[in-house]
């Protein structure tokens, strides 16, 4: 069975990946910033904040104490609204949802490339599309998280390293606050596209197929809003 490590998994989307995963016999690590509900002969826990100053250090410690795992999945993220007269939230959206996944592949990827093995799973939006003036932090940070794993994908596949960009649209979960969610899925049935896509090793999995739709027509709304404005 392989080890992963789960960034983000004490809730949503990543808490139901780590339980579907140990039911299949995997050794899992998981890091989040709040306790883990799980116990499990299989799973260890370290409670860490990817916004932390000891994010970095404290990955490379448990790389030297555990060793290198096969797969890696990065679930955290967050979302807030964009306030004019008070931005102090915009930096910090940046730094969840864009550095800490750049910090991540620079510590786990150059090692995995020399083994010539390994796998990252990296949870981005189909929100990477939108032009969002309430929440332009969150859209604009998947944006750059998607075309960065995709374009570093391309590069370390010949190296037998597989990266995925998941793109989801709504799911049922705290980040989940829009008034309307169309098209939303539950957490167990996100969890299973993850399973599907750590099998099929794609450098893009998107899902709903339907969202992609709104999303492309949201796009080109966008783009004419920029345009004429």
């Amino acid at each position: 069975m392989a080890h992963y490590w789960i960034l983000g998994n004490s809730d949503g989307i990543g808490l139901a990946t780590t339980e579907a995963l140990l039911g299949e016999g995997h050794q899992i690590t998981g890091l989040s910033r709040s306790a883990s509900p799980i116990a499990h002969e299989q799973y260890q826990h370290h409670q860490l904040d990817v916004a932390s100053e000891a994010y970095v250090s404290e990955l490379k410690r448990l790389m030297e104490t555990e060793g290198l795992p096969d797969v890696v999945i990065y679930c955290v993220g967050m979302w807030a609204p964009c306030r004019i007269r008070k931005m102090d939230k915009e930096s910090h959206v940046f730094q969840v949802n864009l550095t800490a996944a750049v910090q991540l592949l620079e510590i786990v990827v150059p090692p995995m490339a020399t083994r010539e093995s390994g796998q990252v799973l990296i949870l981005s939006s189909v929100a990477d599309e939108v032009f969002s003036p309430d929440n332009p932090a969150y859209a604009s940070t998947k944006a750059g998280l998607s075309r960065y794993v995709e374009s570093l994908a391309l590069r370390v596949r010949k190296r037998n390293v597989f990266l995925t960009n998941m793109r989801f649209g709504f799911v049922d979960t705290k980040l989940a606050s829009a008034p309307t969610k169309p098209f939303e899925m539950t957490r167990d049935k996100a969890a299973k596209h993850v399973l599907k896509a750590l099998r099929k090793k794609p450098v893009r999995y998107s899902t709903p197929l339907r969202m992609l739709i709104l999303v492309r027509l949201l796009h080109w709304w966008g783009r004419i809003r920029v345009f004429w404005n």
